[in-house]
């Protein structure tokens, strides 16, 4: 199963790179048949590391592929794995992603909400999850109506991405 996901994984990646969403959403709908069967294995298990971050992977697949509320199920999980297990990275980027199906829902008290608490949760702990917070509720900004203040969390995000390599 880890090699069909690796392979899966790599799929995914060659058609971000050529732009071909098809292949994309195609891809991205293989990994999750590798990534449901490796979460099966962990099902009515206690909560760990590694599936909090299974949970994460697939939120961001069922992003791309359209499963909104597959997404904020998963993120949720991966959210509470990660606060369960004390790994403050996962939560911290689980609540962020959390609040995306949010924003696409045009739900956004709740997601204020969750980018609040990513934001507050990541600071000092993930520089990724940060970053990814502050796009997120940038993104929110935008959507509201708030362009400088929108503008201003993404350039701050962009100032953490760039300082890592990460962009």
């Amino acid at each position: 199963l880890l090699e069909r996901l690796a392979s899966c994984a790599t799929a995914q990646h060659d058609a971000c790179q050529r732009r071909d969403a098809d292949a994309l959403v195609g891809a991205s709908a293989d990994r999750q048949r590798v990534l449901d069967a490796l979460l099966s294995l962990a099902a009515g298990r206690p909560p760990t590391p590694g599936r909090g971050r299974a949970l994460l992977t697939s939120t961001m697949i069922c992003t791309v592929t359209g499963d909104w509320e597959r997404a904020l199920g998963d993120a949720r999980a991966a959210y509470e794995d990660g606060l369960a297990v004390g790994e403050r990275d996962i939560a911290a980027e689980g609540i962020a992603m959390v609040g995306y199906p949010h924003l696409h829902g045009g739900r956004m008290a709740e997601a204020r909400a969750a980018f609040d608490e990513a934001i507050e949760r990541s600071a000092g702990v993930s520089d990724f999850s940060l970053s990814l917070g502050l796009t997120l509720k940038g993104m929110l900004l935008f959507a509201t109506g708030d362009l400088p203040g929108g503008k201003a969390l993404v350039e701050q995000a962009r100032g953490i991405q760039e300082r890592n390599g990460d962009h």
